[in-house]
């Protein structure tokens, strides 16, 4: 369902699996800006590198990291939410600053808005990340965390409803077969069909 998210615009397919093609969704999207173009895809070449097989970016968007003033933050940063974890990257002239979070560490995402500013705050069991944007990205950045958030929950929850189903089910079939109702070829054979071996 993730394998990426593709935004037709003005008849352009921008593919998130590059950090120029992650840049230019932000600004098309209006989910964050503030950096040049060069530092943008650098930031997001950090990104890029550290994601893992079959990780796959759902969201990107730009801010401001550890956000508590106009003045008091450590400078703009590429965000991405994938569909195992957020990675937070930064590059540098020399070096790079790299932090992911695991989804299943998030306990709340909240959203503060003043007139010229927005600070998207994620409250994990570790720490506290605070991102700052312009108010004019800052609610339309937080909604689509929102709904990539809960779409990931329902998926991940549809998906594990249907393993403890596979289970039950076999250990249905397990039963029959101890008490001798079907035979030992009957259970592997509904054994291979529910495990699609």
């Amino acid at each position: 369902m993730f394998e990426k998210i593709i935004s037709e615009n003005n008849k352009t397919r921008i593919d998130l699996i590059t950090a120029e093609g992650l840049y230019n969704f932000c600004i098309t999207n209006n989910l964050g800006i503030g950096m040049t173009r060069n530092w943008g895809i650098k930031h997001f070449s950090v990104i890029i590198k550290a994601l893992l097989p079959n990780e796959n970016i759902l969201l990107p968007f730009i801010g401001l990291y550890d956000y508590s003033g106009s003045t008091k933050h450590e400078g703009y940063y590429a965000f991405a939410i994938t569909n195992k974890r957020i990675i937070i990257g930064q590059g540098k002239m020399i070096g790079q600053n790299l932090q992911t979070v695991e989804l299943n560490n998030i306990n709340d995402i909240t959203l503060k808005t003043s007139t010229l500013s927005g600070n998207i705050i994620i409250d994990t069991y570790k720490e506290t990340i605070s991102i700052g944007l312009s108010s004019t990205y800052a609610e339309n950045v937080y909604e689509k965390i929102q709904e990539t958030i809960n779409e990931l929950k329902k998926t991940n929850t549809t998906q594990g409803n249907y393993k403890n189903d596979i289970v039950s089910e076999l250990k249905q079939y397990k039963e029959l077969l101890d008490l001798e109702i079907i035979t030992q070829e009957e259970f592997d054979k509904k054994k291979k069909e529910l495990l699609n071996l």
